[in-house]
């Protein structure tokens, strides 16, 4: 978690409306009463779109992909079908992908760390870029610009050290008070600078609606009223995005009035949020994240009807987003009171749960489900259930669903999914278009140097098994891995390991502490290890654990064997005469 550094004239507006939304929201900027700042704790961690709706299909990969350590839990939001998660971007950042300093750490100077926490000592804390970042010397344009950066390493910095538990929660908090004002001072000379461009004024502009929305989130009560007023003037801005960003602010604050009962009718506040969309561009995560927070303060408060339009607003505003996250948000409001949709997730739930069904059940529920929302969301909700079911070794039930998405997809090419839905689809006929092919295993060289001589294998049955440090479900299915090598290797049974990692210093590290008894390989292309290599795109690779079963003729006789299916199906090889 970070504050990325400021060095772009035009910051990307998505992430200061997050920012100085979830300021306001989740920690609050009530400013009058110190005591009423904040709806929830500042420890708590702002909700992510669609994490907490009960209508999320259960529909992740019990997988890993690369870039998100270990396995999505079910309920979870699906992966990407690229084989990249997709989550949101962090709520306190000027560039998307920092942090809101109030959401790392308390802010009660009371607190207690606990006994664990790793306090540095106070010569190291005195040095830190936190607490030795002075004002800037200069007023030129750039190198007020360039210290604007300065200060988010700073910032960073401080959240690092405030997530590490190794500063306590009053330096935390007074630093970050401290860093802001700098930042705020240094935003308000840039945009005032006769000497700037339209662009380094606009970033200056933007970096003190920031800097008040850091400190407002560490409850300073008179940055939050400075925001607030900030946030008015920019409603006459000539420039349309900042006059968007000062809105998007103030229906922060309308709804903490509605909540502090300073309001009682939600009804300027529905207007106020469909008065955002005036734009194509307007409707992105900052919009969401403040519908989202309207719905839910709308709902525990009883306005079920006004929460209700708040539904109806983000289905028709994000179901087509081009963002697969903002569409799959919307899409799960969308089927919450479908009964097509209950029918497709019980289908599922009997599939996971193992009860007796056929993929036939699962495909005409999700015929039903598409009937009901024909558009391109759906068929990627499909694409990742496919690819679910795969990796669960329920390869009939993903093929069923495959073949179903191929017949749709065509009517779909404007969709801005068509692509990576079908680039899905064209990695997952890779993977299940091995068995029953015999296949070379070339380019790989294990962590020696040494090429891997394939044929050294010929007349075992062999288990590939692509997997990596970072992976939970990889290291899991190791110790299973093993027993069966074990058991069964005398016998003709063989193991041969591909590592995916981007890295292989975390692999020797892990090795050394938990020597494998068979070889373990990685791409011989030290410029594209892991899913960058060329086996992983020959296979179609795009999570992992990703198990091959080789017979003895040197023919793919399954993939996804996992668990308790090993063992059997390896004894049932070596039976049959194809370990021989």
């Amino acid at each position: 978690m970070h504050i990325s550094t400021l060095t772009n004239a035009q910051p990307t507006r998505a992430a200061l409306l997050a920012l100085a939304v979830t300021a306001i929201l989740l920690n609050g900027c009530d400013r009058s009463k110190p005591e009423k700042l904040g709806g929830s704790s500042a420890n708590e961690a702002p909700n992510k779109a669609g994490s907490s709706d009960p209508a999320a299909p259960v529909l992740p990969p019990n997988v890993s992909s690369p870039g998100s350590p270990g396995a999505n839990p079910p309920g979870a939001q699906p992966s990407n079908p690229a084989g990249n998660p997709a989550t949101y971007p962090p709520f306190a950042s000027d560039s998307g992908t920092g942090t809101n300093l109030a959401s790392t750490q308390s802010t009660d100077p009371s607190t207690e760390l606990p006994a664990s926490a790793r306090m540095i000592d106070q010569a190291d804390l005195m040095n830190r870029v936190f607490m030795t970042l002075q004002p800037p010397k200069s007023d030129r344009p750039d190198e007020l610009v360039a210290y604007l950066g300065e200060v988010d390493v700073a910032l960073r910095d401080l959240i690092l050290a405030g997530t590490n538990n190794v500063v306590d929660a009053a330096t935390f908090t007074n630093s970050g008070l401290r860093l802001g004002q700098l930042k705020l001072q240094a935003g308000e000379r840039l945009a005032q600078s006769p000497d700037a461009t339209e662009d380094q004024r606009k970033a200056g502009t933007i970096s003190q609606l920031v800097a008040l929305s850091h400190m407002s989130g560490l409850k300073d009560v008179e940055s939050a009223k400075k925001l607030e007023k900030f946030a008015t003037t920019l409603l006459q801005s000539t420039d349309a995005d900042l006059a968007h960003q000062g809105r998007v602010v103030l229906l922060g604050f309308r709804l903490q009035e509605l909540q502090n009962g300073t309001t009682a009718d939600p009804a300027a506040l529905l207007a106020d949020l469909e008065g955002l969309f005036r734009r194509p561009a307007d409707a992105g995560f900052p919009e969401m994240m403040v519908l989202q927070q309207s719905q839910q303060v709308l709902n525990e408060m009883g306005f079920k009807d006004a929460a209700a339009k708040i539904d109806q607003l983000m289905v028709s505003k994000f179901m087509d987003a081009a963002d697969p996250q903002l569409s799959l948000t919307a899409w799960s409001v969308a089927v919450a009171n479908s009964q097509a949709f209950q029918n497709y997730n019980s289908a599922l739930q009997d599939v996971y749960t193992g009860k007796e069904t056929q993929p036939q059940m699962l495909l005409a529920a999700a015929r039903g489900l598409f009937g009901e929302l024909p558009n391109a969301t759906t068929l990627l909700q499909f694409v990742n259930l496919s690819t679910d079911l795969e990796y669960r070794g329920l390869v009939p039930f993903a093929e069923e669903l495959t073949d179903y998405v191929k017949q749709q997809v065509d009517a779909l090419q404007a969709s801005p999914f068509a692509a990576a839905i079908n680039a899905a689809l064209e990695a997952q006929s890779r993977r299940l278009g091995i068995r029953g092919r015999s296949i070379e295993l070339n380019g790989l060289v294990d962590l020696e140097g040494n090429s891997l001589d394939w044929s050294a294998y010929k007349g075992k049955v062999v288990l590939i098994d692509f997997w990596a440090t970072w992976c939970m479900p990889c290291l899991k299915e190791l110790p299973n891995i093993r027993q069966v090598h074990s058991n069964l290797n005398a016998k003709g049974f063989e193991v041969l390991s591909i590592n995916m990692d981007d890295d292989l210093k975390p692999v020797r590290q892990y090795l050394s502490s938990n020597p494998l008894p068979w070889k373990t390989f990685h791409s011989s292309d030290l410029a594209a290890l892991g899913f960058k290599s060329e086996i992983a795109k020959q296979f179609g690779i795009t999570a992992i654990p990703f198990l091959v079963l080789v017979d003895s003729e040197g023919k793919v006789a399954a993939v996804h064997v996992r668990g308790d299916r090993l063992g059997p199906s390896v004894q049932t090889m070596l039976s049959s005469g194809l370990g021989n």
